[in-house]
């Protein structure tokens, strides 16, 4: 089955659902990408990571992938709450708590 279609034939990306596609196509068509929400989520976290991950993956590739995309979310959230701490604190956030602790009786 061609990706895309020509003037005679049409291709998979002509079609609106994969059930189309093997109506016209019997028992030709299939998607393999996107059918339950595990795999969804693991595809959306792929793309987000700015990687276009919709080739064959094996297991160990998926967990490296996986173990790739929580370690650069956790390193890009440590400048960012630091950023954000500092923020508060040239604001003025964190001078009521400072105060408290000096007025307090040891």
């Amino acid at each position: 089955v061609p990706l895309t279609g020509t003037l005679d034939t049409p291709g998979c990306y002509d079609f609106e659902s994969t059930q189309e596609c093997n109506d016209f196509y019997p028992d030709m068509c299939s998607q393999s990408a996107f059918t339950n929400m595990p795999n969804t989520m693991f595809y959306v976290a792929v793309f987000l990571g700015g990687d276009w991950g919709f080739v064959d993956f094996t297991w160990p590739g998926k967990l490296v992938c996986m173990f790739l995309c929580v370690a650069g979310i956790a390193l890009y959230s440590i400048p960012v709450g630091t950023l954000f701490d500092s923020f508060g604190a040239v604001i003025g956030l964190g001078e009521e708590e400072e105060e408290d602790e000096e007025t307090s009786p040891m």
